[in-house]
């Protein structure tokens, strides 16, 4: 046996019969090409037979989960890390670096079957590159889009009108509010839907009402919605 690589062992095969059990052969190359010719030859023929073996080289995937989100730190989205060519990628650590944001993690440890995750939330605005690495394999950029959240800010803002109109009207015929109070509400019920919106948003529940779901256009015109119905904030012990 012959070939484009360091070393085979064996070279040379005895070949005692026709089936099982196979013989193996061990091929090893430092810097190996893409493909590596292999050229077998018997002793009862002059001709060779031919085959190529494709190299597979480690290397890392790195998936972003969404790739766009709301930015000024309103959402988070899930990288996921996939090591593939390695021998025993199990308990891996993979190294991450994000020029913007923040990450959950900055070092991820792959399972078993060379997978791993972490979280990044958004700072500011624009496109966030972040970069797994672990040698051999070559580092591997993903890109992350932080962007204007104008859908949350609307349903936050217009939940929290619809929370004060709510309450101005529910209040019955014994509350006669001017327009200037009217108005002055229900810029309050926009402001105080817009902070609690936010709040819920990073983690921070300040209504009492505890909903399933936890991400939606629906979910922040709710709590923005309750939180200016309430007209209070709702401080958890």
């Amino acid at each position: 046996m012959t070939g484009q690589v360091d070393q085979i062992d064996p070279a040379i095969l005895q070949v005692a019969n026709s089936n099982l059990p196979f013989q193996s052969v061990q091929l090893f190359a430092i810097m190996p090409p893409d493909k590596v010719d292999i050229s077998f030859r018997c002793s009862f023929s002059q001709e060779p037979t031919e085959t190529a073996l494709a190299v597979l080289r480690p290397k890392l995937s790195v998936t972003p989960s969404p790739s766009q989100i709301d930015g000024l730190g309103l959402q988070s989205a899930t990288i996921t890390v996939r090591a593939e060519g390695f021998a025993n990628p199990g308990g891996a650590i993979v190294t991450l670096a994000a020029d913007r944001g923040g990450l959950d993690s900055t070092q991820v440890k792959l399972d078993g079957s060379g997978t791993g995750g972490t979280s990044i939330r958004s700072i500011g605005l624009g496109k966030s590159t972040i970069t797994a690495s672990l040698p051999p394999a070559n580092p591997v950029p993903t890109t992350v889009t932080f962007q204007t959240p104008w859908v949350f800010l609307f349903f936050a803002i217009c939940g929290g009108i619809v929370g004060s109109l709510i309450r101005i009207f529910g209040a019955g015929k014994q509350a006669k509010t001017s327009p200037r109070r009217s108005l002055v509400a229900l810029l309050a019920g926009a402001m105080i839907g817009l902070l609690v919106a936010a709040a819920y948003a990073v983690g921070v529940n300040l209504t009492a009402i505890r909903p399933t779901a936890t991400v939606g256009q629906a979910l922040v015109f709710v709590t923005a919605g309750v939180g200016a119905y309430v007209g209070k904030i709702f401080i958890p012990k």
